[in-house]
């Protein structure tokens, strides 16, 4: 069995019941398959005394223990993502970009003001979303605004973005979405926008929760789902134009 293979490698004298349980997991996760749904049919009785079928999908599923473990190592890759993106956030110099949405949300600081620009500065989802950090800092003007307050908001969306991986377990299955957690979470540009006061990461970050808010709605019709989608898909329309792209490759797709 694969436990006995196992087993077998362990140095003599180790620790078994230290080591031993890691390796199990790793050996279990290494049999699991990805999920592939299928369609079923049923027979569904008629009144008028005829019978009809109807199909829905299935799938096998992941069992309780596979599913925790692929959760945990989601959640470790969403550790790895905070330990790049979240050190030193002051440590490099504003760039003009960063600087002009600082001089915005100093305008929503100080006066309470907001007026969209459709030649220049995108939405206003980025400088909302800076408002609670800001005052919890207690920031209250243009001037005291610093780095860490600013750039704290897309490194929290890079790290929700590794997080969100979970919500596709049940469709890829665990090893795609691990994969997928993990080298997000250490892409050098994912890790560098992250750090960055611009609404490219908190774009990508809402497109991917409409994506998988979407497709969770379309199997199991909870209406939760269809909730986070149309908050999605409006914080998309709020932070940047260029989300009429995303949702033009979506209805292509």
């Amino acid at each position: 069995s694969m436990r006995a293979v196992v087993a077998a490698y362990l140095p003599a004298g180790s620790n078994h019941g230290a080591v031993a349980p890691v390796a199990w997991v790793l050996w279990d996760l290494h049999d699991l398959k990805p999920e592939i749904p299928m369609r079923r049919e049923v027979p569904l009785a008629l009144d008028g005394g005829g019978v009809e079928k109807a199909s829905f999908m299935e799938g096998p599923g992941l069992t309780m223990k596979h599913r925790a473990a692929f959760v945990i190592m989601v959640c470790l890759a969403g550790g790895c993502a905070a330990a790049m993106m979240l050190p030193k956030l002051a440590g490099r110099p504003m760039h003009t970009d960063e600087a002009v949405h600082a001089w915005k949300l100093g305008d929503l600081l100080e006066r309470n003001y907001y007026r969209y620009d459709p030649n220049e500065f995108h939405g206003p989802a980025l400088n909302y979303l800076t408002l609670p950090i800001a005052h919890l800092r207690g920031q209250h003007t243009y001037a005291s605004l610093d780095e860490v307050t600013l750039r704290l908001v897309p490194a929290i969306c890079g790290i929700a973005m590794v997080l969100a991986a979970m919500l596709l377990l049940d469709g890829l299955g665990g090893w795609a979405v691990a994969a997928a957690a993990l080298l997000t979470a250490l892409s050098p540009a994912m890790s560098y926008f992250s750090r960055y006061y611009i609404m490219e990461v908190p774009l990508v970050l809402f497109t991917f929760l409409l994506i998988t808010a979407g497709y969770r709605y379309a199997r199991g019709g909870h209406l939760g789902w269809c909730i986070l989608a149309g908050l999605a898909a409006g914080l998309m329309y709020a932070t940047k134009e260029t989300w009429v792209f995303a949702i033009a490759a979506m209805v292509v797709a």
